[in-house]
């Protein structure tokens, strides 16, 4: 039994230790880590949307839960207000515009989180009534349309891995540096 208990102490010092680093780990580092992973994520999903791979349900739940637990308050805690530094693609205009800044991230974990959830609806599915443009009534909602993840994981996988990208790109286009 104490064999049992000091290795449970153990454990809880040592995911205790890791939280301290993680905790004090460089701003610009620990979001340049997160985005990589969202990176990696996004990479074999795009590849099946796009038809370059085999549809895999169980590949795109698990690349979206992953983006959606990146996503969020966690990512925005990721940007503390002057962790700009020049080794970082962050442009100022995320202070600036900290608002919309927020909103994009937490609309990229709802987008994420519908995502996961619609995984099953596949291409089947893009006749259904709950598609995209029928939910929003037209072409890709603008960052201040309310979504929910009940009416994403009712469209077509293929729509809101649209948005997903387009949650993306709207952040992109407005604060992270072009690179060379």
């Amino acid at each position: 039994m104490k064999t049992w208990l000091a290795s449970l102490a153990c454990a809880a010092l040592c995911a205790t230790g890791l939280a301290s680093v993680a905790v004090a780990q460089d701003p610009v580092e620990a979001r340049h880590e997160a985005m990589e992973e969202i990176g990696d994520a996004n990479r074999p999903m795009r590849r099946m949307f796009s038809g370059e791979a085999a549809y895999d349900e169980a590949t795109v739940r698990d690349s979206a839960n992953l983006i959606a637990s990146l996503a969020g308050d966690d990512l925005i805690a990721l940007f503390p207000e002057g962790s700009g530094s020049p080794e970082s693609d962050a442009l100022p205009a995320i202070w600036e515009n900290w608002a919309e800044f927020e909103e994009l991230a937490m609309r990229l974990q709802t987008v994420a989180e519908g995502l996961a959830l619609a995984a099953g609806n596949t291409e089947a599915a893009a006749a259904n009534e709950t598609s995209m443009g029928a939910l929003m009534g037209g072409p890709a909602p603008a960052a201040e349309t309310e979504i929910t993840v009940q009416a994403l994981a009712e469209m077509p996988a293929s729509d809101v891995f649209e948005m997903l990208g387009d949650t993306c790109g709207a952040c992109h286009s407005k604060f992270r540096a072009k690179r060379n």
